[in-house]
Formats: C-alpha cells, structure tokens, sequence
C-alpha cells in the first residue's frame, strides 16, 4: 500500500531587525562616511538621507527656513519641524520604540547627530536582506557495491546513501 505525503509550505514572516536604534545618538564615528560628510556639508547630507528616505530631496531645507526666521524676525520656532518629523518617522517606520517628548530635544540640541543616527539607521536597514530557503530531499539507498573475489571473508560495506540536488529558491527582501 502506498503512503503520499504531502507537505505545504509555512509562511515566511520577517520581523524588524532591532527593536531600538542600530546606533546610539553620539556614535557618529561608527560610519565614518557619515560622520565627515554631515560635517563638512550638513544641508547636503540631510537631503540626501530625506530622499534615501523616499521624501523630497529639499525638504530639510525648510529646517533652515526656520533658522533664518529666528535670526531675522525674531520669531522662535526652536524645534526644527523637518528634523523632527524625520525622526519620528524613521523610528515609526522601523518599529523603534520612543515618543515625540524623547524625539524633540534630540531633534533640537542635537541635530547634527540625530540626522546622523537618523541615516546611519537608513542605510543599516536598507541593505538588501538574502534568505535561502530549500525543499528536503528524498533519500534512496544505493545497492552495495558487488564483493571482489580478493577481498578477506567477513569484510562489511557499509550502505551508501545519495540525495537528489537541492533545489535553492532565494528571496531577496530589500
């Protein structure tokens, strides 16, 4: 009587890859790359981790809109809008855990490096994620090989197994 199994495959879920931030708020000589060009072009840096980010490139230009408007018309708009907004959407994308009263003063007195954690995260998450999954293989026992006539009386082969090729599927998530 002959037995079918059959097996279905489970569904694959992929969960966040950290909880919390990859890196902490003043590490900004972990990527150096990072570190040197927020330094030397700030505004630069910001619009291009806005657009790695998938928004418009010259909106943190409006963070320095608000700086000019402090300077100019004495109007206080402290809390960089676009710096902020980022922030929380990165930590709301990513499932970090935080609040907007965590994310304003980091936003405010620390703006360079929290736009430094900000795409050093971008760039640690969006690095493509490779997963290799396969089907198992069925096993056949190979007949033993014919016993030559020198061989001394009593010698044992051991069976001999062979599995038929994996067949790799490979996702990847980006």
């Amino acid at each position: 009587m002959a037995t079918r199994v059959v097996m279905q495959p489970q569904p694959m879920v992929l969960l966040p890859q950290a909880p919390t931030w990859s890196t902490g708020l003043f590490h900004c000589f972990q990527d150096m790359n990072i570190c040197c060009l927020y330094f030397w072009c700030f505004w630069c840096m910001t619009c291009n981790t806005a657009q790695k980010f998938g928004e418009c490139v010259c909106l943190p230009l409006l963070d320095l809109i608000a700086s000019f408007t402090l300077a100019y018309f004495y109007i206080p708009m402290c809390v960089p809008p676009i710096g902020l907004s980022a922030r929380v959407s990165v930590r709301q994308r990513y499932g970090i855990p935080g609040s907007i009263s965590d994310d304003c003063p980091k936003a405010t007195f620390c703006s360079a490096c929290s736009w430094c954690q900000i795409a050093r995260e971008i760039k640690l998450r969006s690095k493509p994620c490779s997963i290799v999954t396969h089907q198992p293989a069925a096993v056949q026992q190979q007949a033993p090989p014919p016993v030559q006539a020198n061989l001394p009386m009593g010698a044992y082969y051991p069976p001999s197994y062979s599995a038929s090729p994996p067949n790799p599927t490979v996702i990847v998530v980006k």
